[in-house]
Parts: C-alpha cells; sequence; structure tokens
C-alpha cells in the first residue's frame, strides 16, 4: 500500500500508567536508529510490529526527551568559527609534507 506523506507519521504515546511509551513510525531514520538500539539493548527496546512501511516499538519512557532549543549568539558563532578554523590550520602542516611530495611528481 502506498501512503501519502502526510500519511507517514511518527506517533509517540505513553500514558501516566506504565513505564514505557510507545513509537509508531515511518521515518526511516528513527526506524533504523530503533532497530539499532534494539540490537544493543534487547532488554530494553522491544519491537512490537513491523511492517514493510512502518514500525512500531516499546521503550523504556526515559530515553524520550524534549529540549529546549540551543541559542547561539553571533559572537559565540564567531568564536566557535575561529575555533574550528584554528583546529583545521594546526592540523594542516602535517599534510605540507604530502602535498609537497606529490607536487614533485
Amino acid at each position: 500500500m502506498k501512503y501519502l506523506l502526510e500519511e507517514q507519521e511518527t506517533i509517540i504515546r505513553w500514558d501516566r500508567k506504565y513505564p514505557e511509551a510507545n513509537i509508531y513510525t515511518f521515518e526511516p531514520s528513527l526506524k533504523r536508529k530503533l532497530k539499532e538500539m534494539e540490537h544493543q539493548f534487547p532488554d530494553m527496546i522491544e519491537l512490537e510490529r513491523e511492517d514493510k512501511d512502518f514500525v512500531e516499538y516499546i521503550v523504556p519512557k526515559e530515553l524520550i526527551t524534549i529540549r529546549k532549543p540551543r541559542v547561539i549568539s553571533d559572537e559565540a558563532k564567531e568564536k566557535m568559527r575561529q575555533n574550528i578554523n584554528k583546529a583545521r590550520q594546526s592540523k594542516r602542516p602535517e599534510d605540507d609534507g604530502l602535498q609537497t611530495q606529490l607536487q614533485a611528481f
């Protein structure tokens, strides 16, 4: 069966009675992540249902979080950019020898 994009949803459901949450998803990246976690932690992550298009897992509620967005000032972004450039430049001297060798050819 072919599903419309708006039908390909992810639903995370839990209630106050049980310690587990139910995750129903069509999202390929989330399906892969849940499958990997199921193999790594089979005692915690349980596959409830699987279809060619969707999966449904039962997971501990503690694995589900909602975080505040990360707000970074322009100054902090610029400082991070500078730090990244510094780190990249510190690696370049090692590459110079290789570049010299390649230019010799």
